[in-house]
């Protein structure tokens, strides 16, 4: 029950982050410069009701979008196997790529784009996480020119 909340809190969190990075951010835009209006993509834990699911609305404009209930379409999801894994990767324990080298998601959806929404994920970690805990998950620090302080106060807003 705990891990459940947890990793729903946290994909909250980065649903935030991400709308925001889309708009202010070049270098977060410019990873999910791929996606197209009305494209969606999915971060969920397997047979659990936990997921984040963002749209985007109009690039021209840099408006993307949280879905808040749970639907079944979109162009990219990633699906975690297990909460104990997600779990990990959501509070910081574990990469996202070593994730991926132990199988622990399924990834359904073009690939291309499923790297530049990685790549945008770095930098969520990024201005997210304490150095202490990026620094063993990402392998560099992500080129990005927004401020923490920013993210943090986005995120208690």
């Amino acid at each position: 029950m705990v891990k459940k909340f947890i990793i729903s809190l946290v994909l909250k969190i980065i649903g935030k982050v991400l709308v925001y990075l889309y708009k202010k951010d070049d270098e977060t835009y410019s990873n999910l410069m791929e996606f197209t209006n009305g494209e969606s993509f999915k971060i969920k834990v397997a047979n659990l009701n936990i997921f984040l699911q963002i749209l985007i609305k109009d690039k021209s404009t840099r408006k993307m979008e949280v879905i808040k209930t749970n639907k079944n379409d979109c162009d990219i999801e990633i699906i975690f196997k297990n909460i104990n894994y997600a779990f990990k990767v959501f509070t910081g324990r574990k990469s996202i790529d070593q994730a991926y080298i132990e199988r622990a998601f399924i990834l359904k959806g073009d690939i291309p784009k499923t790297m530049g929404l990685v790549r945008a994920l770095y930098i969520v970690e990024y201005l997210l996480f304490p150095k202490l805990i990026w620094k063993k998950i990402l392998k560099e620090k992500p080129k990005t020119s927004t401020k923490k302080m920013n993210v943090y106060l986005r995120v208690i807003r």
